[in-house]
């Protein structure tokens, strides 16, 4: 992935970050509140009118469900809004850390003519940042709250991605003398051990978290019938 790819990459990837989480959102917010409601309907006609109560009970407890399945329903779709959000971006979060990590390295590494184990980690971290800062100004972020929330996490990956890069790159140039490694072997090994390695773990206990969602909801909305049904 040449420079300009990775710049659009990111531009869309904050432009789409706002707009996603707000769609996302409000579809599992109104998703959860229509389940809730949807609950409420259920326990009115199927519980309370066949076993006859009178108004005096009947829409005191219709309240009362309405605000414990609204309140739930909320809740439950906010989580399924966060986690679904969230692993949807960490997911197209990986292709572009590639291409980033990959143009990053091979642009720092340029900086360089001869790789030794004399290169000062110093060094290697300084041209990082420079090139990173550069990466950064081309995205042209807006000001403001959103502007600085995208710098901050462009800011974060940036770090992350330079202390991977600098693991491997001071690993690799460890006893070797000028010409014994190429900046191509060096970019290999970063495309081996690459944000895949670092996000995939992270990607697989979002399955874990939908599981603890859908389970704690069922639980949530079982209660108010396991109360009228013991009753």
């Amino acid at each position: 992935m040449e420079k300009s790819g990775v710049v659009a990459f990111w531009k869309n990837f904050f432009s789409d970050l706002l707009t996603g989480a707000f769609k996302s959102l409000f579809i599992y917010c109104a998703g959860g509140m229509a389940l809730g409601m949807t609950a409420v309907y259920v326990l009115y006609r199927f519980f309370m009118e066949p076993a006859g109560w009178n108004a005096f009970l009947q829409w005191p407890a219709v309240f009362l469900a309405a605000v414990w399945y609204g309140s739930w329903g909320l809740i439950h779709g906010l989580a399924a809004s966060a986690v679904s959000t969230i692993e949807r971006k960490l997911s197209e979060m990986i292709g572009g850390l590639h291409g980033l990590l990959d143009i990053l390295s091979r642009e720092v590494l340029g900086r360089f003519p001869k790789l030794d184990n004399r290169i000062p980690r110093e060094d290697l971290e300084r041209k990082f940042d420079e090139i990173g800062k550069s990466y950064l100004d081309d995205l042209r972020l807006k000001k403001g709250p959103m502007g600085l929330l995208h710098r901050t996490v462009f800011a974060v990956i940036l770090k992350g991605l330079k202390f991977s890069f600098l693991d491997e790159v001071v690993e690799k140039l460890k006893g070797k003398t000028s010409g014994a490694i190429t900046s191509a072997d060096i970019e290999s090994a970063l495309r081996r051990t690459g944000a895949g390695m670092v996000l995939s773990p992270i990607l697989d206990n979002f399955l874990l978290l939908k599981i603890f969602n859908y389970a704690l909801m069922i639980a949530t909305f079982g209660i108010p019938f396991g109360i009228l049904w013991a009753f």
